[in-house]
């Protein structure tokens, strides 16, 4: 992992009224995309879609997430967890 001073060029961990915006990098830059992919997107589960789009064994999404092609398929034990699920109100 870089130093602090890698991570915060603009300052903006300094004290409130010192502090600055987070420099355009952050939103842009390839260096902190593909740390972001890394430690980020590809260590946990991310959500895709509802259950209820691949209702049916044979329903099927197609996909890109972070530069990957990818395909989720209904199967049966898909369609049996959907019918089990309580909706939530929140």
């Amino acid at each position: 992992m870089s130093d602090s001073s890698e991570l915060d060029p603009g300052g903006t961990r300094a004290v409130l009224d010192e502090a600055s915006h987070a420099p355009g990098a952050i939103y842009a830059g390839p260096e902190i995309f593909r740390r972001e992919v890394d430690e980020c997107f590809k260590r946990e589960r991310l959500y895709v879609g509802r259950v209820e789009e691949l209702a049916d064994p044979g329903d099927f999404m197609a996909l890109r997430l972070i530069g990957e092609d990818g395909a989720i398929a209904g199967t049966e034990s898909l369609v049996a967890l959907a019918a089990e699920l309580q909706p939530v109100v929140v």
